[in-house]
């Protein structure tokens, strides 16, 4: 398993907007490694017209471009749409108009990885209040990726968007309660404060005996060929994925969460008194069992 900051989305928030005004220009065609042409074609001159007008928030430009054949999902640079560059911008009459138009919501470019969702709830422009209604228009539209939104809403202290995310989200009450526990230890207040006001409550941490946590420690590795080594010292739980060493907090003898990464866990699988596997899940890296080699 990847294992990720205390939020992917802060991380994509940064490279975005170091970046993002690149991504932004049509550029001449793209090539491969070896110098050949990608299979993107170049947008034709009335499609870079359309991404001007969706850059400029022309609305009746825009219709006029639909109208007249360019395709509402054109790809630009990276393989980035009309509807991310909105969403982007927190141009929420564009990204209405897009959406009218048929605009899909989870098309990805293909640097960032990123949906018009990514790019709404972690823009590499100004973030802005209107950014919370691109969020709302996403998510009403079936957008997925609500998990990094809330991380961004919560990471920015920005309550209207985590207000959004909260109505509309449906996320399982687990991960809202170890976002909350986040933002506690981060200090987002006002986030907090919103949370705690739509009843998320914190997580309950469960007391392990040191045999209880003796048990889980040794290394043990992926089929992919990735490892993990359990570590416990003066009572805390500890795991290494090869960077610097994820706290883990106990949800019962077998389940638990990684401190400051909501959505992320490892649950332990026994024979006796020994773990066998472990099984990590992430909301942004899906789900990697680790099998025993080594015992501590």
């Amino acid at each position: 398993m990847r294992v990720l900051s205390r939020s992917a989305a802060t991380l994509v928030a940064a490279c975005l907007s170091a970046a993002g005004a690149a991504l932004a220009a049509p550029v001449p065609p793209q090539t491969t490694g070896n110098g050949q042409a990608a299979t993107t074609p170049p947008p034709t001159a009335a499609a870079n017209a359309y991404l001007d007008a969706v850059r400029r928030g022309d609305l009746p430009a825009i219709e006029q471009a639909i109208a007249g054949g360019v395709d509402v999902d054109t790809p630009f640079r990276y393989d980035r749409r009309a509807l991310s560059f909105a969403a982007d911008r927190g141009q929420a009459d564009v990204v209405r108009l897009l959406l009218a138009k048929g605009a899909k919501v989870d098309l990805e470019d293909t640097y960032y990885h990123q949906t018009a969702l990514g790019w709404a709830s972690s823009p590499a422009q100004t973030r802005k209040p209107e950014h919370a209604q691109v969020v709302k228009l996403l998510l009403e539209k079936g957008a997925k990726g609500v998990d990094r939104a809330l991380a961004a809403a919560i990471d920015e202290d920005d309550v209207p968007m985590l207000q959004v995310v909260l109505d509309i989200g449906h996320l399982p009450a687990s991960l809202l309660s170890e976002s909350l526990a986040s933002a506690k230890k981060d200090n987002k207040t006002s986030a907090v404060a919103a949370l705690e006001k739509a009843g998320v409550s914190m997580p309950v941490v469960a007391t392990l005996t040191p045999a209880q946590l003796a048990r889980c420690v040794g290394t043990y590795k992926s089929e992919a060929g990735g490892s993990v080594t359990i570590t416990v010292k003066d009572g805390v739980a500890s795991a290494t994925f090869g960077g610097p060493p994820i706290t883990l907090s106990p949800r019962s003898e077998t389940l638990f969460a990684a401190e400051g990464r909501p959505g992320t866990t490892a649950t332990f699988a026994f024979v006796g008194e020994t773990a066998t596997t472990v099984t990590a899940v992430s909301p942004f890296g899906g789900t990697t069992v680790f099998t025993r080699v080594s015992q501590p």
